[in-house]
């Protein structure tokens, strides 16, 4: 019945892709656990970019919403093998390999195109939230352009929109995020150096009720 916030610096252990290695990584991050509303995840997102200003003055934060590609993929109407292979296009943004799927599939044109679309958009988040709104099909894709569109009003309310981009090749773990999802880059690093979104399924098989958001830097990269 609480909401709780809190920040961390912790050296954390993941495996490293396919192998059973264990990669150890130095972080820092926050997260907000409990009731998750609007603003408290506007918040997170505004202290994600407000994190990348002051590593680099020239920074992108990349948004993506799990909850659009869910719906569009429940339009699709795929066996899970094939959802898989679509995730694995979009977060290539592969569009020639997505293509061909769609039509070996015999999937309806109109859903192909959505799912082709959404793969291909990157823009400003102000720009791409119009774009957005072609694609919006059911209540589950509805429900998350109202989410991006209120998060980027805070934003904009907040001064630090300008550097916000939408890209749906973000697609990152769906038994462990759910929701909003969002990457950190700046110039002359590779790779993302911040990461974070919802997570309120981990939080459900812990066997508590709420939601959860957050977001972690990885200082051993920025070393």
């Amino acid at each position: 019945g609480e909401t709780t916030k809190v920040c961390y610096n912790e050296n954390v252990f993941r495996t490293d892709g396919g192998s059973h290695a264990f990669k150890e990584i130095v972080q820092t991050g926050l997260e907000c656990i409990g009731h998750i509303d609007l603003y408290a995840m506007s918040e997170v997102v505004m202290l994600a970019v407000r994190s990348l200003q002051a590593i680099h003055p020239n920074y992108i934060l990349d948004i993506s919403h799990l909850g659009f590609v869910q719906g569009l993929l429940g339009e699709a109407k795929l066996e899970e093998k094939q959802r898989q292979e679509v995730l694995r296009c979009m977060n290539a943004k592969n569009i020639p390999e997505l293509s061909t799927l769609c039509r070996q599939w015999n999937l309806p044109s109109e859903t192909a195109c959505y799912l082709i679309e959404l793969t291909r958009l990157y823009a400003p988040m102000g720009e791409a939230l119009a774009k957005l709104q072609e694609l919006n099909v059911n209540d589950q894709t509805a429900s998350a352009l109202a989410e991006l569109s209120g998060v980027y009003r805070l934003l904009e309310v907040d001064g630090c929109h300008d550097r916000v981009y939408l890209d749906f090749s973000l697609t990152n773990d769906m038994d462990y995020y759910n929701g909003l999802i969002f990457r950190g880059f700046v110039e002359g690093l590779p790779s993302g150096v911040l990461a974070g979104g919802r997570y309120d399924n981990l939080v459900h098989r812990l066997g508590k009720q709420g939601g959860a958001i957050g977001f972690a830097v990885y200082l051993d990269l920025l070393e």
